[in-house]
């Protein structure tokens, strides 16, 4: 009866610091302008806002004249007029909100959206008409006005085709996030197809730490959208660091010579997206990461220290990330004989548990080696330890809570030797 009620004493403490260790562990305020966070920072969603990706025609639109925008690959844009000379903007933000206007919407996934632009007179006034998939939309104009292009996000390529050699390029001025394919400045292209949209924990991932996501795609009139990912990638800069190394992947108007970028470690795909996402980071600085679609494995972390930890970045397109789990040991909680560190009960594949049983004779061998120049008083060496308990069961079920694996110590009130769960 009493152990019962030591236990449920232990499990309640252990319960209460993780819950702790939880609200500790959050997004960072450092992320992308297209990343919108919860008040508490648990989660980050993505939300674009801004690209950069504006162009307009190098001429004005002239009566009695007809233009084609032909739109292809995967993206969405905005097709309409600015009335004013695009020479005269300064600032591209602005001129979004009070020199545009809006003639249709274009969406295409792996196909063409063609744009007609005419420009006519009907009944004594001059007007300007856009046909496309959405229909016809008739703009009135009473002075210069020149084509206007912004494409949101995605590999769309725009290529402006006119019966006039004059009329068939782009503007010289362009938005930040935007360039142009060939010497006649016919075709244009996002740089960045999806900017700004990276999110970072506020705290590095530690050596024998875990966290765990809940990942899912932001969902389009109930239905998944034709396209999405998260990017799961690491670097060894803090949020703060990073932002200041390589502040275009936080800013779209940010413009740096030589940008830091982080490893990819995975790209989770639409069909991978939905699920729970953990992540644990070993001694032997690797990461495991496991994923409810199946997806899982270790990348080697070939940075310059990974003994202070790594930042776990991902970048997010259409998609949401939640952190809902986080647990660290403390290092006067328990001490060791074989390892140094836990590991989350999941269930992997016959691959990689052995590269991870590999990773565990590696670091065993260099502990070894310094143990025996230390005295263990609180702890027995078990000479009947089985692999079972230095490796994971093939068996176990993904599960929040963490166990020190081939591990003994003695407890306080009695000499028995117990595992240590």
């Amino acid at each position: 009866m009493v152990d019962q009620i030591a236990s449920k004493k232990y499990d309640h403490t252990v319960q209460c610091k993780r819950e702790k260790d939880k609200m500790d562990v959050h997004f960072s305020h450092h992320c992308g302008e297209n990343i919108d966070l919860s008040e508490e920072k648990q989660k980050a969603s993505w939300n674009h806002k801004y690209s950069g990706g504006i162009a307009f025609s190098s001429q004005p639109l002239r009566q009695n004249t007809k233009l084609k925008l032909d739109l292809t690959g995967t993206g969405h844009a905005y097709v309409g007029i600015i009335k004013r000379d695009p020479a005269s903007v300064t600032n591209m933000r602005t001129a979004l909100v009070s020199d545009i206007v809006v003639a249709t919407e274009v969406k295409v996934h792996k196909r063409l959206g063609a744009v007609n632009i005419i420009s006519d007179t009907k009944d004594g006034r001059n007007c300007i008409s856009f046909e496309s998939y959405n229909g016809t939309k008739a703009i009135d104009i009473n002075s210069e006005v020149w084509l206007f292009l912004y494409i949101k996000f995605g590999d769309m390529i725009a290529v402006l085709h006119s019966e006039t050699i004059q009329d068939r390029c782009f503007h010289h001025v362009t938005g930040c996030n935007i360039r142009c394919l060939d010497e006649d400045r016919r075709s244009v292209k996002l740089l960045v197809e999806n900017p700004a949209a990276v999110c970072c924990l506020n705290k590095k991932l530690k050596p024998g730490h875990s966290v765990t996501f809940q990942t899912k795609a932001i969902t389009e009139n109930r239905n998944k959208p034709s396209r999405c990912h998260i990017k799961l990638g690491i670097i060894n800069l803090d949020p703060s660091e990073l932002k200041s190394r390589d502040p275009e992947s936080f800013l779209v108007d940010s413009k740096i010579a030589c940008p830091t970028r982080w490893n990819i470690v995975q790209i989770f795909l639409k069909e991978n997206i939905d699920g729970e996402l953990k992540l644990y980071f070993t001694h032997t600085g690797e990461l495991y990461f496991s994923h409810d679609s199946g997806i899982e494995g270790t990348h080697k972390c070939h940075l310059n220290d990974t003994s202070s930890g790594i930042s776990i970045i991902l970048d997010l397109f259409r998609a949401e990330a939640s952190v809902s789990d986080y647990h660290h040991e403390e290092s006067g909680e328990f001490e060791e004989k074989d390892y140094d560190y836990v590991r989350p009960e999941v269930e992997i594949s016959e691959t990689i548990k052995k590269k991870l049983q590999i990773s565990d004779k590696q670091h065993e061998k260099e502990r070894s080696s310094r143990d025996r120049l230390s005295e263990d008083s609180g702890y027995l060496e078990m000479e009947d330890v089985s692999d079972n308990h230095k490796t994971l069961s093939p068996n176990c079920k993904i599960s929040p809570r963490l166990t020190r694996c081939g591990m003994y110590r003695k407890t306080h009130s009695s000499s028995n030797v117990q595992e240590c769960k």
